[in-house]
């Protein structure tokens, strides 16, 4: 069916067909969705009546501003972007190496901070990589810091994932702002499950207030810097917290944790060796068949791939894609010709 637009209005009947099927593909590739850290056990039917208007969180949070339909209340402690794009900027970077098991260098990091000592150093720490979930150690980051007497130094720790998972394990490896951080974001489309892309970054006060400006147009002294931002994020991240609560979020966590040991065994008992660092739902073993991907969602990066054991992902889908995973898969021709 052609999904473009024309100059004479589409009947409704058409837009309801085309709707039905793009959400039955989505349907579907969600029952397959094993490689990629997003929730798809979540509901929030309770805020679909938000979305006949337009929620728009344009300034300042902390502030009341012209624009009366928003969400602030919901935002505040939670809004702050500070993170910039190196290539936007056109600022100077350098690419650190790292270990095997994914996590930074320090040997290099250190080198590298030692060589390029007339520019501040900007680090980005990761707290569970995308391929392998390691999480670098932030406490040595700031001791190499303090050994090379620097003393102008910014630390951003991404914790897209694993920022909502330390938190509710036994022995947590240190990665907030007592740690050394400057700054810290996580996802809310991932563990939570917000079914539109969407975050949370958090800093220390000095440096947001670096960025507030006046701002005439919307009556209030604004420190944000995308100005507008989605009404309805705020509220499906308060709705997800709320509805979880720290006991919920902590089961939560706890399974997938289980899952994820649950995965690695399976992998280990039929020959391939599979792997995941502590505290990390991400399980890395080596990459599978074309045919795999065909049928599961499955990210991989050269001779290795990986599952992410999000909430909706089951044992029973576990046993399912190891099983594929060693054993010629029966896929139908043409459906896998329409997923490659």
């Amino acid at each position: 069916m052609n999904s473009g637009i024309s100059g004479v209005a589409t009947p409704m009947a058409e837009i309801q067909e085309t709707l039905d099927g793009l959400l039955c593909r989505i349907r579907e590739a969600g029952e397959k969705q094993i490689g990629y850290p997003a929730n798809q056990r979540i509901d929030y039917s309770p805020l679909f009546p938000f979305l006949d208007y337009s929620v728009n969180n344009i300034g300042d949070p902390f502030h009341a501003s012209n624009y009366w339909a928003n969400s602030h209340e919901f935002e505040q402690d939670t809004h702050y972007s500070v993170l910039k794009n190196v290539r936007v900027l056109n600022a100077r970077y350098i690419m650190i190496k790292r270990q095997e098991n994914g996590e930074i260098d320090y040997g290099d990091l250190r080198d590298m901070i030692r060589v390029n000592r007339d520019v501040p150093a900007v680090i980005m720490a990761n707290v569970g990589t995308t391929m392998r979930g390691a999480v670098d150690n932030i406490p040595q980051i700031r001791h190499i810091l303090d050994e090379l007497l620097v003393s102008n130094a910014y630390i951003h720790a991404d914790a897209a994932l694993s920022g909502m998972i330390l938190p509710f394990v036994p022995e947590p490896q240190a990665f907030g702002f007592d740690a050394g951080i400057d700054s810290i974001s996580v996802s809310g489309h991932k563990l939570i499950g917000a079914p539109a892309p969407c975050g949370v970054v958090l800093t220390k006060r000095p440096h947001v207030e670096r960025v507030g400006r006046a701002v005439e147009y919307v009556g209030v002294h604004d420190t944000t810097l995308s100005g507008s931002r989605s009404g309805i994020a705020p509220l499906m991240l308060w709705y997800a917290l709320n509805r979880y609560g720290d006991d919920g979020l902590q089961d939560l966590v706890s399974g997938m944790l289980e899952n994820a040991e649950y995965a690695v065994q399976q992998f280990n008992r039929h020959g391939l060796k599979a792997w995941r660092h502590r505290n990390s739902v991400t399980v890395v073993f080596p990459k599978p068949p074309r045919e795999v991907f065909r049928k599961w969602q499955i990210a991989p990066e050269g001779t290795e791939a990986h599952i992410i054991t999000m909430p909706h992902v089951t044992r029973e889908m576990i046993d399912e894609l190891v099983n594929d995973c060693t054993a010629p898969l029966e896929l139908d021709p043409v459906t896998s010709e329409e997923r490659d």
